[in-house]
């Protein structure tokens, strides 16, 4: 079945799109199909900023999965925390197993700094667990766990023992070899839903409020035209 939007007819609106409409329709692309959208979300990436940005690389890892783990990598080096967070979430579920050690660098930075508790983000442990899981590299995962155990918030050393116990000894101490097994399916909890189902679904935003966006830009796009 073929997407719901093309990428030509998003092109071709977004220079007339303003304010929350311009990420609407950088989100769109994500949904789309054509020649167009994969070079058009790459250049975004590089000129936009702030959400636009974030929506960009979001976009781009919906449309080609782990071909987009270049990109997403450079995202985690950028001085925008915001943009930082969405490219790890996004690693994690789409990136191949060459980011592994930006990837895991990343959490390692961001368990570590200095007054985290200032700018807590509840998905960096899952973020940092569930890309483990997926490249076979929990004991890598939990080094970084036991090394930045102390700088942890009370809520996050419960949560690991709560949800993902094999990391522990049994005096309740975390340690860097975790025992064999899976991870319990609590690891997909609310915390980290935004990350689940189908890659291709519905927009956090809707489509409906895509298609306002997209039918504003077309009005302005006539009227640019008819002035002309």
């Amino acid at each position: 079945m073929g997407q719901r939007y093309r990428d030509a007819d998003l092109i071709s609106a977004l220079p007339y799109a303003r304010g929350f409409d311009r990420e609407l329709l950088i989100c769109a692309l994500g949904y789309s199909e054509g020649e167009g959208g994969e070079a058009e979300l790459r250049r975004l990436f590089e000129t936009e900023n702030g959400h636009n940005r974030s929506a960009a690389v979001a976009s781009l890892a919906l449309r080609v999965g782990a071909a987009s783990t270049p990109v997403l990598v450079q995202a985690l080096h950028t001085t925008s925390a915001q943009l930082q967070e969405s490219a790890a979430r996004l690693l994690a579920k789409f990136g191949d197993a060459s980011d592994s050690a930006e990837l895991l660098g990343w959490v390692d930075r961001r368990l570590g700094r200095k007054n985290r508790s200032r700018t807590w983000d509840p998905t960096e442990l899952p973020t940092g667990i569930i890309f483990a899981a997926r490249h076979g590299q929990l004991s890598e995962v939990a080094a970084v766990i036991t090394r930045r155990w102390s700088n942890l918030e009370d809520d996050e050393h419960e949560w690991l023992r709560t949800t993902w116990p094999g990391p522990f000894t049994d005096d309740g101490s975390p340690g860097n070899t975790p025992r064999e097994g899976p991870l319990p399916a609590g690891l997909q909890g609310s915390i980290y839903q935004d990350l689940r189902g189908n890659a291709r679904g519905e927009p956090l935003w809707g489509f409906e409020a895509i298609d306002e966006a997209l039918t504003r830009a077309r009005r302005r796009a006539a009227r640019a035209s008819a002035s002309n």
